[in-house]
């Protein structure tokens, strides 16, 4: 789920195990960010175990990177996480315009809340396409 401090990405999205097994839906009061999931943060929060934040002081900004190459992997990363940041940005936005469900905080479980998500994407798919 789209966070107002960084943009969720879950590359577990096919199953509810991971590699192990073990079930990577959370349990109450369980960290979401642990097991196979990673947040884009923005450079105002550090770096942590799930959470990803840009290099600070170092070049950031898309605009920043137009007609120049990235120096050095800093500078690499940063620009991808930009990139990274503002599609989901996009994505979120396109369905929370679509879905105006998707603009508060929902009050269901943390597996409700992924099918949520899950269908009002595979809608504004087929209605793209139809």
């Amino acid at each position: 789920m789209a966070e107002d401090n960084g943009d969720f990405i879950d590359d577990n999205s096919e199953s509810q195990l991971d590699e192990n097994g073990e079930n990577i839906v959370p349990e109450s009061g369980e960290n979401v960010a642990t097991r196979g999931r990673y947040y884009l943060m923005d450079a105002g929060f550090p770096n942590a175990p799930g959470f990803l934040a840009p290099y600070r002081l170092v070049r950031y900004h898309l605009r920043d990177h137009r007609g120049r190459t990235p120096q050095n992997p800093r500078e690499l990363f940063n620009k991808r996480h930009s990139q990274a940041r503002n599609i989901t940005g996009r994505a979120f936005g396109s369905l929370k315009n679509r879905f105006s469900m998707l603009k508060t905080a929902p009050l269901y479980d943390y597996q409700v809340q992924v099918s949520i998500v899950l269908v009002c994407s595979i809608l504004h798919n087929f209605i793209l396409e139809h």
